[in-house]
């Protein structure tokens, strides 16, 4: 992890991986498979005694897109240089507003941090140290999604709890009282 903000080491090697976090049903009848891009520092070959107990800190990050269909892997470069530091970063793709009003975005961002809990072990991953990140309307998406939790407006599933240590909007407007 990054613990000297004046140095820039490098870190670990990563791995990229596309999943489908969840299969959602459109208002049409048709089903949209939502992917997410997780990118985590390559345990092969990695020293004794590197990897965090519990495992790495997750950044769940959701690309801003003025709530239109989102271009999640033009910030690649980031999120490898992010794990390269020692952290998880899952790269979301939500229902667009072409397809699904809101709440949906949040609901599926809520579906993406339940995903990378379930998923912990499998991603090398603490899932007691999960953070969401998001630029633009992305932002807004973790604001929301962080404020109300597990509280309305959710989805039916909320057997793995929903909680996330912070919500980072950058940079957005917005009044929270």
């Amino acid at each position: 992890m990054i613990s000297d903000l004046d140095q820039d080491d490098f870190g670990y090697p990563v791995n990229i991986e596309q999943v489908t976090y969840v299969t959602r049903q459109l208002a049409d009848d048709s089903s949209v498979d939502l992917p997410m891009w997780v990118f985590t520092p390559g345990v092969d070959n990695m020293p004794e005694g590197a990897m965090p107990e519990g495992g790495w800190p997750v950044i769940v990050f959701v690309r801003g897109s003025a709530f239109y269909e989102q271009n999640v892997t033009d910030c690649s470069n980031y999120f490898v240089r992010i794990a390269e530091q020692g952290y998880v970063v899952a790269a979301l793709k939500y229902r667009h507003s072409d397809i699904a009003p809101f709440p949906a975005q949040m609901q599926d961002c809520k579906t993406a941090v339940r995903f990378m809990r379930k998923n912990a072990e499998r991603f090398h991953c603490n899932k007691d140290r999960i953070a969401l990140w998001g630029d633009s309307s992305g932002g807004h998406t973790v604001l929301m999604a962080g404020f109300t939790g597990n509280r309305a407006p959710d989805t039916d599933s909320v057997a793995l709890a929903h909680c996330v240590w912070c919500s980072i909007g950058f940079p957005i407007v917005c009044d929270l009282l």
